[in-house]
C-alpha cells in the first residue's frame, strides 16, 4: 500500500470509535504522543498538534480526505464520510494534475471503485 495511504489507515485505526479533542479542536497532549508513537513518529516533546510536522500534515490530510471527522468534542474515524466526498476529491486531484494511487485506493475504499475507473 502507498505509504501516505497506509498512514491514513493507521491513523484511522488509532482513532477507532473516537478520540476526545480539546476546545481548540485538537487532540490533548497525551493523545498526540500516543498517536505519534502509534504511527512511528517521534513522540518526545510533543505538546501541540504542530510539534511533529508529519503528524500535523497527516491530521489535515485525514480531515481533507474525509477519513476523519472533527466534531465539537470528538475526532471520529469516518470512512463513510470519505466515500461521500470521493467524487469531489478525485475531481479536484484531476484538475490539479495529482495522480492518485488508484489500485491502493480501490483496496482501501472499495466504494470509490466506480469513481476511480
Amino acid at each position: 500500500m502507498h505509504p501516505p495511504l497506509r498512514r491514513l489507515v493507521e491513523f484511522g485505526s488509532w482513532v477507532g470509535d473516537g478520540r476526545p479533542v480539546d476546545r481548540r479542536g485538537e487532540l490533548p497532549r497525551d493523545s498526540l504522543r500516543s498517536a505519534a508513537a502509534a504511527l512511528g513518529l517521534p513522540a518526545d516533546g510533543v505538546g501541540r498538534l504542530r510539534d511533529p510536522p508529519a503528524l500535523a500534515r497527516l491530521w489535515w490530510l485525514s480531515l481533507d480526505f474525509g477519513m476523519l471527522s472533527l466534531r465539537r468534542t470528538l475526532l471520529e474515524y469516518s470512512p463513510d464520510h470519505a466515500a461521500e466526498h470521493a467524487a469531489d476529491l478525485v475531481s479536484e486531484c484531476a484538475k490539479l494534475g495529482i495522480e492518485l494511487p488508484r489500485a491502493e485506493l480501490r483496496d482501501l475504499l472499495p466504494e470509490w471503485s466506480t469513481m476511480l475507473g
